[in-house]
């Protein structure tokens, strides 16, 4: 809207888009919403081409996972309608001068019928334009309410979908703390604290692919995928899901795969076709209370192309029709009347991933009877063996392997100690750059953990100084930065696997599979 990057505008100072003439009620601003309230105000400002725009601007207090205290704004531009209410005044303006012509006019009313008769023209012309001004005012004011409506239902959600799991985390992070809990009782914590951390995680992710997606920067990664293998997958998932729940007797879910879709391999990106269908599953199990769900694999021709098409049908809420236009519409949701678990995400996000991968997505549904949704992706041939991409299930035995581990966050330090300790391999612990480099001087390591974000020396740094001296060792990046851009100058540094924070044993392990080639 401003027309800056984001890199632009990161640092800077207020005053970049502000006018200094309104910096102190800004300030004042900030502290009111640090201090709990909810504003909402006007605020004149500066693009970077030096054009002044009339923003309406909501923000709110956001509590970060770290405890930090930031502030959620949401600009709108209203420049146009500032500018329309501005041309309605001046229209008003006009009439009460036409009225007192009209005043005049009428004392000499005999002698002036004729000028009257053309002013009384004018005067209806003019009334003509300014109950359309009216009426143009009451539209546009209805659309700016309901876009307040739905940003306050927003803000209100996704406040509450992050605030829910971390008052699990941490309240049950609290309990098992206390020593005189039994380990029955952990065990349960820990299962309520890893679910309530993976919805979380969940929540963020969609918020980075949504972001990615509107800036045209999502990577897909195309590999020979056989798709009927990665529904079973999908499928197996989700009805662990629902006995864990006990709906097992309640919603029978089931799989069909056509015959001629079973063995075929094409080459798309698995990780993201299975997140469309994870949406889909997902969204069938939250709305349907009994009945079935089918989950159908067939091979059809779809506006001309050659695909292989999923769909899930549910016997759910259903769809009312008047709902049926917002369905793939960011941050909207059929029940938008109080609070309903999800951020309205999912199903755009499927619709942004849908149309990258080449596909289409659809669906049908009648309130009372079910929904079906459905997307296809195109049969594009893989000539590359399956085994080429495909990890061995055996683990890597690294019981004989010296690993270094700069890590500086002492938590992420004990999860690494705690998952590679059973391995039996020699580990050492760095916790900035300097400190890794100086242990390099006296040993050679068999693999490196290398945390980004180091006091002192970053890992960027490490990892160039490291690959410029010739060091054999292999080096898995692990980092909470999850753009693709932060992965690509990794690789570009040459590190030799890159896994995102938060990270678990079956990633790392994967990792290690994947760059073991040449270590024994």
């Amino acid at each position: 809207m401003l027309g800056y990057l984001q890199h632009e505008m990161i640092g800077q100072h207020i005053s970049l888009i502000a006018f200094e003439s309104t910096l102190d009620d800004i300030n004042k601003n900030i502290l009111d919403i640090l201090s709990g309230e909810r504003l909402q105000h006007e605020l004149k400002t500066r693009t970077k081409e030096g054009e002044i725009l009339i923003t309406s601007v909501t923000e709110t207090s956001l509590k970060m996972p770290d405890g930090t205290v930031g502030i959620m704004s949401i600009v709108e531009d209203i420049t146009e309608r500032k500018q329309s209410e501005e041309l309605l005044k001046k229209k008003s303006e006009e009439l009460t001068e036409q009225y007192k012509k009209l005043s005049l006019l009428n004392i000499n009313l005999q002698s002036n019928l004729k000028l009257l008769n053309q002013t009384n023209e004018e005067l209806a012309s003019a009334k003509t334009t300014q109950e359309k001004m009216v009426n143009d005012l009451k539209i546009a004011k209805e659309k700016a309410e309901e876009s307040d409506k739905l940003k306050s239902a927003f803000l209100a959600n996704m406040s509450h979908e992050i605030r829910t799991p971390l008052n699990a985390i941490i309240g049950f992070s609290d309990l098992i703390c206390e020593k005189q809990l039994h380990d029955a009782s952990i065990q349960g914590y820990r299962e309520i604290i890893k679910t309530s951390g993976d919805r979380l995680l969940q929540i963020i992710n969609d918020i980075i692919d949504l972001s990615k997606l509107e800036a045209g920067s999502l990577k897909l990664n195309l590999v020979p995928t056989n798709l009927a293998h990665l529904a079973d997958n999908a499928f197996k998932a989700h009805v662990r899901t629902e006995n864990a729940l006990k709906k097992k007797h309640i919603i029978e879910m089931n799989l069909i795969i056509d015959e001629d879709v079973k063995e075929l391999q094409i080459k798309t990106d698995p990780i993201r076709v299975q997140q469309i269908l994870d949406n889909f599953i997902t969204n069938a199990l939250k709305y349907t209370k009994q009945g079935n769900i089918d989950i159908h694999l067939s091979r059809q021709f779809i506006k001309g192309v050659n695909s292989i098409v999923f769909q899930v049908k549910d016997t759910g809420i259903g769809i009312p029709a008047e709902k049926q236009n917002i369905i793939f519409v960011r941050f909207r949701q059929v029940e938008e009347e109080g609070y309903h678990q999800g951020a309205g995400l999912g199903l755009s996000i499927s619709k942004g991933l849908t149309d990258l991968l080449g596909g289409s997505i659809w669906f049908r549904s009648a309130p009372g009877i079910g929904s079906t949704f459905s997307f296809s992706i195109p049969i594009v041939d893989a000539q590359v063996e399956n085994s080429q991409y495909n990890l061995k299930n055996n683990k890597k035995d690294i019981s004989k392997w010296s690993i270094f581990i700069a890590e500086d966050d002492p938590d992420s330090s004990i999860l690494l100690k705690a998952i590679l300790s059973p391995e039996q391999s020699k580990l050492s612990f760095a916790y900035d750059g300097l400190e890794l480099l100086r242990l390099l001087e006296k040993e050679t390591p068999d693999l490196i953990l290398l945390d980004l974000n180091m006091p002192g020396m970053s890992g960027y740094e490490c990892l160039e100084r490291i690959k410029k001296s010739g060091i054999p060792t292999k080096v898995i990046v692990q980092s909470a930065y999850a753009m693709a851009e932060e992965r690509n100058r990794c690789m570009e540094l040459g590190c030799d696997a890159f896994v995102v924070k938060p990270l678990t044993k079956k990633e790392l392990f994967d990792a290690i599979e994947q760059i073991s080639s040449g270590i024994k």
